[in-house]
């Protein structure tokens, strides 16, 4: 989930593993959106999710709550989404669909772990 922190004026993503209640993964404050987040989205195969806020940037995590990249555009993202299991983001901007395609964003580490799997059709 995600929430603002009134005190500093931020917007944390909270990330817990629902099977284990007494997990909760941190990540460092400062890597959190400085505006409201408008849109969130998990991909069960890659085993990221992704943050859309209204501070214009796309924030990629991993599953132990990592910031992983930080895209910038230039302008405010209002919905995100995968679009396949390699992991496109597919996301909304002023009535347009867009689309980021993995390899623009994942880092090497993934990309190499992505050799040989095979994904449902």
């Amino acid at each position: 989930y995600s929430y603002e922190k009134p005190d500093t004026c931020t917007f944390i993503t909270v990330m817990h593993d629902l099977t284990d209640k007494k997990n909760k993964y941190p990540h460092n404050p400062d890597d959190d959106h400085t505006g409201a987040i408008t849109s969130l989205t998990v991909s069960n195969s890659q085993r990221i999710f992704v943050s859309a806020s209204v501070d214009s940037t796309i924030k990629i995590w991993n599953h132990n709550n990592k910031l992983v990249r930080t895209l910038v555009l230039n302008t405010i993202p209002s919905a995100i989404t995968f679009g396949n299991h390699e992991g496109d983001i597919l996301l909304t901007i002023k009535n347009e669909i867009r689309r980021v395609g993995y390899r623009v964003y994942l880092p090497e580490e993934y990309l190499k772990h992505m050799i040989g799997v095979q994904y449902p059709i």
